[in-house]
């Protein structure tokens, strides 16, 4: 990449190899850098991990693709302001019965996996975690994850996630380190988490009680933090990075998960 600054005005080069690259690659990055160098100059305070790579057309464009097509199929809305299960909760009342989530031959419908966060989500409530709380998530991989996050989400708190195969000093610490209010647990990882922390245990089978007809609402705006995820701590302790709902929601598909997807989802796959 070669700057140069002629008479006529400044001029950006680029070479690149085009056994790797092709031409619209190189002026999606091209646009990606000029976006970003615009930005830096109208936030000159900004650290450069805040600034953006996309203009808001292009932005646009991202969230949009997929969602509008010849088939004649409902669009999903944009994102808004709102926590992200709001998100799911919408394409649950759409297709109620698409599957979800898919994982080792088991597979669960949109409306399955929300009434199931519901429930826990009431669960939660009973054990008074309230929104801008911390909860830790405790259990194997599988669709069981994916309901704790959901009700984690809907009662207005982050999750903190646990893999129950890491040592239980290192999950005790990142308990403790992050704040979190309870944890959620299938009781089989053998973690036991500082006294007077409420534990709530969830195996799949909530019971089949009956759902208040409004579920509680809990306003959540862009600046609440969606997960916290910890580092490996290979230099040393792990370090706590929480994501915030703005940055998670915008990221958000209504796709089919399947149990590779649910490996590699940031916080989601615990790893």
């Amino acid at each position: 990449m070669t700057l140069n600054f002629p008479v006529a005005g400044p001029v950006l080069s680029i070479e690149y190899a085009t056994e790797l690259f092709d031409d619209a690659t190189v002026h999606r990055l091209l646009r990606h850098l000029l976006v970003l160098l615009e930005e830096a100059l109208d936030r000159p305070g900004t650290a450069i991990s805040g600034l953006p790579l996309l203009s808001p057309d292009q932005r646009r464009e991202i969230l949009s693709a997929g969602t509008s097509g010849t088939s004649g199929a409902e669009t999903r809305p944009e994102p808004s302001e709102g926590g992200v299960h709001l998100l799911f909760e919408e394409h649950a009342r759409r297709t109620p019965d698409a599957p979800a989530v898919s994982h080792r031959g088991e597979e669960w419908s949109y409306a399955r996996l929300d009434e199931e966060a519901r429930r826990l989500a009431e669960g939660l409530r009973a054990n008074d975690v309230r929104r801008g709380d911390r909860v830790g998530i405790c259990l194997p991989r599988g669709p069981l994850v994916y309901v704790a996050v959901l009700a984690v989400w809907k009662v207005g708190a982050a999750y903190v996630p646990l893999d129950p195969q890491y040592p239980q000093e290192r999950l005790r610490y990142m308990f403790t380190d992050s704040g979190a209010r309870a944890l959620l647990t299938d009781g089989q990882s053998g973690f036991v988490p500082p006294d007077g922390t409420p534990v709530v245990r969830y195996t799949g089978e909530t019971g089949g009680d009956r759902l208040s007809a409004q579920p509680a609402m809990v306003e959540v705006t862009a600046e609440d933090a969606a997960y916290v995820l910890y580092t490996s701590g290979t230099t040393g302790r792990p370090k706590g990075v929480t994501v915030f709902t703005d940055l998670f929601r915008c990221g958000a598909s209504d796709g089919h998960v399947t149990s590779r997807s649910l490996t590699n989802s940031p916080g989601i796959g615990l790893t």
